[in-house]
């Protein structure tokens, strides 16, 4: 995923085990993301939920709260999530299909 972000023009961060931090107020423990990337004036961040990301309801809740609060800390971002299976196989219809989530060109 970096290195498509890194294909398409952007800068990105979480890669290489230097995951972004997000500074949370009243001394709450920070916020990790998994994946960030500037393009352009867009700063997207990338999670993914496991294999078959989160299914219950009280873990869906807790993602939307997650993202909430980050989206509301970092103005303009926008956050993105993928569980493995919709990333599998990493191909170039999966490729395009991230691109077109994330309103990114296609690849050729």
């Amino acid at each position: 995923m970096a290195n498509l972000l890194r294909l398409n023009g952007a800068t990105v961060t979480g890669d290489n085990d230097d995951e972004l931090k997000i500074i949370r107020p009243d001394n709450k423990l920070p916020r990790s993301i998994d994946l960030c990337a500037r393009l352009g004036p867009r700063i997207i961040f990338i999670e993914v939920d496991g294999f078959t990301g989160h299914k219950t309801k009280r873990a869906i809740a807790k993602d939307k709260a997650r993202t909430a609060e980050i989206t509301s800390l970092v103005p303009h971002s926008e956050l993105y999530r993928f569980a493995f299976f919709q990333l599998t196989p990493w191909n170039d219809s999966t490729k395009n299909a991230v691109l077109e989530e994330m309103s990114i060109c296609k690849l050729g």
